[in-house]
């Protein structure tokens, strides 16, 4: 399945991956013969299994060390190497507007009902504990959403708003920017097509910088892929809280 972000969001995606599934372990009775149904009884075949253990993934039991992972690819962008001084810092965070509306069928409206809300690290203003940061990511997503709760009837204008404020911003190349996105709670790990559900999840590349999170397959940590420029990445080899507290 191929689609494209601009008219597809992750709620939509994983949500029709999901009830695909659901068909699929239990079947068409009615009118199948009518119906062309992508089956995976050769799917063993296509994709054999492997003893490859190269690949490797971040996971901790707990939820807090996914806050440790954020806060310190944060701090990474954050910080430049020019003399040890601070660069102003864009977070981008998709917020789903689905349940922001107040207007019933938007609650599970098919396409993309999401908005990229920017989040701004300014050197001298900006706290660098991680208490501050998740702070101002709550603050910042709270006030997004009651901003949308309150002008329901003016949508497009305020997402424009949201847009402009994102580009002006990259524009300036003083400024680095990241994006994080959380797909926590979503049904990725129950998508059974009749086989089990899957024993391995991957989100793929971006040209960006960015990280995501989502839950592990038990259900009880959750993982965190980070793809930042190479410098970044090698601030993390170099930080003894972050393997502490961390499965590779």
């Amino acid at each position: 399945m191929s689609t494209e972000h601009a008219i597809i969001d992750g709620f939509t995606t994983l949500k029709f991956v999901y009830e695909w599934s659901k068909v699929s372990k239990m079947g068409i009775k009615i009118h199948s013969d009518k119906i062309n149904c992508f089956t995976f009884d050769d799917f063993g075949t296509i994709f054999p299994p492997t003893s490859d253990n190269r690949l490797s993934k971040i996971v901790n039991d707990d939820h807090d060390f996914a806050e440790m992972v954020a806060r310190r690819a944060l701090i990474n962008v954050y910080r430049r190497k020019n003399n040890g001084r601070l660069r102003p810092c864009l977070l981008t965070v998709p917020v789903n507007l689905r349940d922001k509306i107040d207007f019933p069928r938007y609650k599970n409206s098919f396409g993309n009902f999401a908005i990229e809300v920017p989040v701004k690290f300014i050197p001298g203003e900006t706290g660098m504990e991680l208490q501050d940061i998740l702070l101002l990511l709550k603050d910042v997503i709270q006030k997004t959403n009651t901003s949308f709760e309150k002008s329901s009837d003016d949508i497009y204008t305020l997402a424009s708003k949201f847009h402009e404020e994102i580009l002006e911003w990259e524009e300036n190349e003083q400024v680095d920017v990241c994006m994080a996105s959380s797909l926590c709670g979503f049904p990725i790990n129950e998508a059974d097509f009749g086989w089990g559900k899957p024993c391995l999840t991957s989100l793929g590349l971006r040209s960006s910088d960015m990280f995501w999170l989502y839950d592990t397959e038990c259900g009880t940590g959750i993982v965190v892929p980070a793809e930042l420029k190479k410098d970044y990445m090698e601030m993390f080899g170099c930080d003894k809280e972050f393997f502490i507290q961390s499965k590779i």
